[in-house]
Order: C-alpha cells, then structure tokens, then sequence
C-alpha cells in the first residue's frame, strides 16, 4: 500500500491510499478527508480493503466506480455490505456491472462467488448529492460507454479509472460496445486540467497531467 497526502488551495489535506488488488492489480484508491472517505474502484479482496478502513480509523461514506468492469468492481458487495454505504456508477455501466460475474469467469478462468453489488445509485441521479460530498464527475466515455474521471472540489487530482495511464497509454477500446472516437475526445478532456493535477489511474503508477500531455503528444494521440 501506498499513501500520499494532496494539499487543497487552503492547506487542507485529502491521503490517497493506493491498494493494488486481485490478480489483474487494479489500483484500488481510499481517499480520506480526516477520518471520513471514499472507497474508489474496490476490484477484490475486500477483506483486506475493509481492514485497512478499519486500521486507518476511516468511515466509508461511499464506494465510486470510475466504470462498470469486474476487475474495479469484485469487492463491491463485501465492502458495501460491510459498511452499510452506497455504490455509485454511471447508468451507461449498469448493464457491464450486471455482467460482472460471468465477464470475471471469462478472463479468469475460474467460478466467481461475489454477489452481484446491491444498493447502487448512478451517478446521473445523484447530482446533488455529489455537490454535497464536493465530488464532481467529469464524463470520459470510451473504454466504456459509463466511464467517468472522479475529481474531489479544490484538490489537484483526478482517479481516471482505465481512460488515462501514465506513460501516455490510454483505455482498451477493443470491446464491442467501446468507442475509440470518444475516448480521444475524453482525453483532450482530461488535459485541460491543471498541469499540476496529479493522475491516479486504474492500474500502475500516478503521472500528471503536464506529463501525461507530454506522452500523449509524442504517441501521436493528441
């Protein structure tokens, strides 16, 4: 596990907390404000996730999804359950979500147990409560028609699920219902954020954005 502290404009501090998971390592991020946070993209060993909550002293207010996929989203229901909190995902993802289980068999190649997640919200009709929470949504369809980037109000950052990885690699669009168009118009997206803002992607190391420009631009891509 890693951990790193943002600082907002007012010297406040959010300590993102990076917990690789599952066999495909996808990046699983707590997000804590004091002693309250936010789960993102729990992809499994959610025992393991909720005892770190619990070493750390942290109440879950949420889990957030940056898309429906099973490798960001196996541990949903323990870690719900375990908490009693909401699940939130675009409604363009609910129908991936749904398939979690079987999808997750395919690749894996073995019978997956986890429930599917009870208690979901989408994004879409939960405005107002990410504008009390401070959380706002930017939309970055393409790798999956849902998939959004989460940024906290204030703070130099943003978990991009698998839109945008460091080394200017971006989402997989081979699956039938991606769409490479949108995916580059939700890059251009994402790079008009602060050169300062740090990336937290799906899977691998945090860039920035200065430097995720840097790479995009030498691949071609922008």
């Amino acid at each position: 596990m890693k951990q790193k502290r943002v600082a907002n404009s007012t010297g406040q501090f959010c300590t993102v907390s990076t917990l690789p998971v599952g066999q495909l390592e996808t990046n699983c991020y707590i997000a804590a404000f004091d002693d309250i946070g936010y789960v993102i993209d729990p992809g499994d060993d959610g025992t393991y996730i909720a005892e770190v909550l619990q070493k750390m002293n942290i109440t879950p207010r949420a889990i957030l999804l940056t898309h429906g996929h099973f490798d960001h989203a196996l541990a949903v229901f323990e870690v719900s359950l375990a908490f009693d909190i909401p699940t939130l995902v675009s409604k363009f993802d609910m129908p991936i979500l749904r398939r979690m289980k079987e999808t997750a068999q395919h690749f894996l190649g073995y019978k997956v147990i986890e429930p599917i997640p009870q208690n979901v919200k989408n994004y879409e009709d939960s405005n107002d409560l990410m504008a009390t929470w401070n959380i706002k949504i930017i939309y970055t369809p393409g790798h999956t028609p849902g998939s959004v980037s989460l940024v906290f109000d204030g703070y130099p950052m943003v978990f991009t699920g698998d839109t945008l990885f460091t080394d200017g690699l971006v989402g997989d669009t081979s699956h039938a219902y991606s769409d490479a168009k949108q995916l580059q118009t939700s890059i251009r997206t994402l790079c008009l954020l602060p050169d300062e803002t740090i990336v937290f992607p799906g899977h691998g190391d945090e860039t920035n954005i200065k430097e995720a420009k840097n790479q995009l631009s030498e691949k071609g891509f922008l």
